[in-house]
């Protein structure tokens, strides 16, 4: 008997006793063993029974398993591969939570969707743009994308994309920023997954000339780092439970070449780089301007390319990306390791974000299968 026929055994003789309990233990402890497993094996579990497939799709089932495995310690950073025909595929790179030291990962590969833009992620939905600003909401653990309504063509300025969630509602919010800058006028739109629909907002009252990161969202709120038509730089929020806008300053930096806001232990936080340096700045206070604090300053040098994003893994460590390499920091400390590297010169690291395995989509997204292409291929050993 190989291998695989003999974790497909177990795995059946696992789903068969499951069931069987289910008959003699109550609801609240079938949950408490649900929402801790997989999502590919509720997906399975769901043709065990029509009372099982309906508790597993059901909203509240799905808002607890996901609420669950985002306060876990297991996490996948899945990052996002492009040629030069802009065709994108994606390793997921996780660490189990009883095995997450320095350094080591497993891989396993995907490829879907192409031409899209990663704007962020949030309780397992990563929020996707295209080319021609459509949005779209995908998760990779189910295989679940649902498609946002078209908003009409508008210009390159207007691609300005965040995405969260509100835990007051219980609602995933996408928001869309339109601007022609210049001090024009422009229009903010709110998309709530609840009511699905777009809602149009009070805009900010900062006329924004250029926006110069992607959205950060921590504190229950979405983060910008824009360039004003004053020709200043600063933080713009849009608090999710309020839909307001404001504004947070930056850290006292002489030189700012690339700049994005990050979540730092949990709270807001700025990496920022020039030529020759990445400075990480943690907020103590939120809102405080004058609670900002530098938590390390790493040399360039250590990584070829410069930096273009920053991630903070549950470990504490850093993950630093640029069009060439992924490469974990070491916090505190600053050793550097290698993560990830492209495969090829024709191939750049376009983007990277972290999700966890949850359920959220299951009862509204619609299939997304590649059939030209296994949807995981495990190839655990290949860092």
């Amino acid at each position: 008997m190989g291998p695989t026929t003999f974790l497909k055994k177990r795995k059946k003789k696992f789903e068969f006793f499951i069931f069987i309990m289910s008959s003699y233990i109550c609801d609240e402890l079938v949950d408490e063993i649900f929402k801790r497993l997989p999502s590919k094996s509720l997906l399975r579990f769901r043709s065990l029974s029509k009372s099982w497939c309906s508790h597993i799709s059901s909203p509240d089932f799905i808002l607890k398993q996901t609420t669950f495995q985002s306060a876990r310690n297991f996490q996948n950073i899945l990052i996002q591969h492009r040629t030069l025909r802009s065709e994108n595929f994606y390793r997921v790179h996780y660490q189990s939570p009883l095995n997450s030291q320095y350094g080591n990962y497993g891989t396993r590969s995907m490829k879907f969707p192409n031409g899209c833009y990663m704007v962020g992620s949030c309780n397992g939905i990563i929020c996707l743009r295209d080319n021609s600003n459509d949005v779209s909401l995908w998760n990779p653990s189910i295989r679940r994308k649902l498609d946002l309504p078209f908003l009409g063509y508008f210009s390159n300025n207007s691609r300005v994309v965040g995405f969260g969630f509100d835990s007051n509602t219980d609602d995933y919010m996408t928001v869309r920023l339109f601007y022609p800058g210049y001090g024009e006028l422009y229009k903010s739109m709110v998309y709530s997954l609840k009511k699905r629909v777009w809602c149009e907002i009070t805009p900010p009252s900062t006329h924004i000339l250029r926006v110069r990161s992607a959205a950060c969202f921590v504190n229950g709120a979405l983060h910008w780092v824009v360039l004003t038509c004053s020709f200043y730089e600063i933080i713009l929020t849009f608090d999710l439970s309020t839909q307001l806008f404001s504004e947070i300053m930056l850290p006292e930096e002489p030189i700012r070449q690339t700049i994005c806001p990050i979540i730092f232990n949990g709270s807001l936080g700025m990496s920022i780089s020039d030529n020759y340096y990445t400075h990480i700045w943690a907020m103590k206070e939120y809102k405080n301007n004058t609670s900002w604090y530098m938590v390390l300053k790493l040399e360039n040098f250590q990584f070829e390319g410069g930096v273009d994003a920053v991630l903070q893994l549950k470990n504490g460590n850093i993950l630093i990306r640029n069009y060439k390499n992924v490469y974990e920091v070491r916090y505190p400390g600053g050793e550097c390791s290698e993560v990830c590297e492209r495969d090829s010169p024709t191939v750049e690291i376009f983007g990277m974000v972290m999700y966890v395995e949850s359920l959220a989509l299951l009862d509204i997204g619609t299939a997304c299968i590649d059939a030209n292409q296994p949807y995981f291929t495990m190839n655990r050993g290949e860092l």
